[in-house]
């Protein structure tokens, strides 16, 4: 199922409730619950579904499973609670995180004869656990575009025609790629941007020494160009100065210390700081609400390149970062 194909069944959730909108100010035409041969229309989730959350422990384990849930969904839309059975299950906490997530959902409900009716409704869910967030590749400035595993949540049908959906990870060449627009790349380097100037992104960060972080780049398109104010906003955190390089002082800092004659390192002179250097480097659209940004960070002689995978929720931007290279000169 293509993330096309996926959007076309929200804009199809979208013409049924406009058809619905009519016959919600109707009564229901009956109480009699109906299959889905039965009825004209079938419910059809309303967005944003609440969806089943993947058990962290099962995560973690990288457990697969499924879940194949029956439950009636009554004229107004709503999931009946004494209704659902699990008709099969992999684990119990994945049957608990499907029922949870079913009887929170709302439907546009079913229709027959264009009015409301009750309906039995069935579906299923997969769970699939990523082997890795990042594949470790040979080369460690390449941009592993091809070979990571991704989060996703697609959708298509079981082999008898009933709903199914995957949650979990898929590899990228089974999706195609998914078109953001300027300003979704744009926050979802900020929130890359900002995770990494939250950790410092590499071992052995002096958090004594990192106060001020200096922000070269971002990317706009396939160009590198100079953050503007609100990144640098997005960046600010208690304790953190965030700055352009024109405002970026001087570092002193190298990575092999000078010591006293008592063997303790000399500390930086008084007033000085050094500062991080930070920027993105390139950024690709993956699959629906989710970006891969790649950039560096450099603290004295050392430069670290990372990438994020940055996830969009309710149009907030969460990322995930990992470093890929580290160079000392």
């Amino acid at each position: 199922m293509s993330c096309g194909a996926d959007q076309r069944t929200v804009l199809g959730a979208l013409a049924v409730c406009a058809a619905c909108a009519s016959a919600a100010h109707r009564p229901p035409l009956d109480n009699e619950i109906r299959t889905r041969a039965q009825v004209d229309r079938i419910a059809v989730p309303l967005a944003p579904r609440a969806l089943p959350v993947y058990p962290a422990i099962l995560h973690s384990a990288e457990f697969n499973g499924e879940v194949r849930v029956r439950y009636v969904i009554d004229a107004d839309g709503h999931p009946v609670p004494s209704s659902l059975i699990i008709v099969q299950s992999t684990h119990e906490l994945f049957s608990a995180a499907v029922r949870n997530a079913t009887l929170s959902s709302l439907f546009a409900p079913a229709q027959l004869h264009g009015r409301r009716v009750a309906v039995r409704y069935e579906e299923v869910f997969l769970f699939r656990s990523p082997r890795n967030f990042m594949v470790n590749i040979s080369d460690p400035r390449a941009r592993p575009r091809d070979t990571i595993d991704v989060p996703a949540v697609t959708r298509d049908t079981a082999s008898d025609g009933v709903p199914r959906t995957l949650i979990g990870f898929v590899p990228r060449g089974t999706l195609p790629t998914v078109t953001f627009s300027r300003s979704e790349l744009l926050a979802a380097q900020r929130a890359a941007l900002a995770e990494i100037a939250r950790t410092n992104a590499r071992p052995g960060a002096d958090d004594a020494h990192s106060t001020t972080v200096c922000v070269s780049a971002i990317m706009r398109d396939t160009k590198s160009i100079p953050p503007d104010s609100a990144t640098l906003r997005a960046l600010a955190v208690p304790g953190k100065r965030v700055v352009l390089p024109r405002d970026c002082p001087r570092t002193y800092a190298s990575m092999a210390f000078e010591a006293d004659s008592n063997g303790n390192r000399i500390v930086a002179p008084p007033g000085w700081v050094d500062p991080y250097g930070l920027k993105t480097t390139s950024t690709g659209g993956w699959v629906r609400d989710q970006v891969r940004v790649w950039g560096e960070i450099g603290q004295g002689t050392g430069t670290h390149g990372f990438v994020c995978l940055v996830q969009r929720a309710r149009e907030l931007w969460r990322a995930k970062c990992e470093t890929t290279w580290s160079s000392v000169s």
